[in-house]
């Protein structure tokens, strides 16, 4: 039957393609340290960059899925603004977390991935209307970056997330909202 439905598709000139690697029906991207800004971010051939992967879910996304971009542990550039045109549908969801950062815990239980801030006033946030979960990561503030910052009716969720640094951790806009289980 497989061969079949392969063959049908094929016959339409349908493609097919398992580009990211899913669970359920959403998209897990994959980003490593020795990863290229190219191609899927699958788990064989990781991305570099959290930004490249952010850029790609616009691609995947679906409305009822939550995407995923997996950190394995590392230190990284700051992935800067995820907006609603990558991280969701703007406008869907009434506040709901479109896309999932997961970072990793070291053998101490403190997390093993950690953004840190290159020139700029902004390590990663949220804006329009978009919504993401930022989980397992310690994010760099330097001396005057802002760690998280959510604007324009956007959510931050932030589970076991630290801050370092003698910048500013957490900036929200009207209109914005950033949850925390703690900082």
């Amino acid at each position: 039957m497989k061969t079949f439905v392969v063959a049908l598709l094929l016959l339409f000139g349908i493609v097919v393609s398992a580009d990211a690697q899913q669970v359920g029906s959403s998209p897990i991207l994959y980003v490593a340290p020795g990863g290229v800004d190219a191609g899927y971010c699958t788990q064989d051939f990781p991305c570099a960059s959290v930004s490249y992967a952010a850029n790609l879910i616009g691609r995947y996304w679906t409305l009822g899925t939550q995407p995923t971009i997996s950190v394995a542990p590392g230190t990284y550039s700051c992935p800067g603004i995820i907006n609603g045109t990558v991280a969701g549908n703007a406008g869907v969801g009434g506040g709901a977390h479109y896309l999932l950062i997961e970072g990793s815990l070291g053998a101490n239980g403190k997390p093993a991935v950690s953004f840190s801030p290159a020139s700029g006033a902004l390590c990663t946030g949220t804006n329009f209307n978009s919504g993401v979960t930022f989980e397992d990561l310690l994010i760099d503030t330097g001396t005057g970056t802002v760690g998280i910052f959510s604007q324009n009716h956007s959510t931050a969720e932030l589970i076991n997330v630290e801050f370092s640094g003698a910048g500013i951790p957490l900036h929200a806009e009207a209109g914005a909202l950033i949850e925390a289980d703690a900082v």
